[in-house]
């Protein structure tokens, strides 16, 4: 009896290894462009869904983010539409293309 309890514990013990070992985050980087001009976007917000993890754009349009394989980053800019993308492989460098909004205002208001 003794022997079957040690063994559950064991069992347990390393199980929680495992399961940390799998669930880890690792590093993904990419760049984030302009689609019509091909130049790099400062300032676009990088986060992943469903989590408060969020990354900025530096001045070449770069970042890095911790995350999960199969995890889905939110790219997002106030004239660009958003792109959803899932991390497949995290040792890829991701390169994202973001299109303008084609949003036009009809009045200005000045406060």
């Amino acid at each position: 009896m003794k022997l079957k309890i040690a063994l559950l514990c064991l069992g347990i013990f390393f199980g929680s290894f495992i399961h940390r070992a799998l669930a880890q985050n690792v590093p993904v980087s990419g760049t984030v462009r302009n689609s019509s001009t091909g130049q790099p976007m400062v300032g676009v917000s990088v986060s992943v869904e469903g989590t408060s993890q969020t990354a900025v754009t530096d001045s070449k349009g770069n970042f890095t983010i911790s995350v999960q394989k199969g995890a889905k980053l939110l790219i997002t800019n106030a004239s660009m539409l958003p792109i959803r993308y899932e991390v497949k492989n995290t040792t890829d460098v991701i390169e994202i293309q973001m299109e303008e909004a084609n949003k036009s205002l009809n009045e200005v208001v000045v406060v």
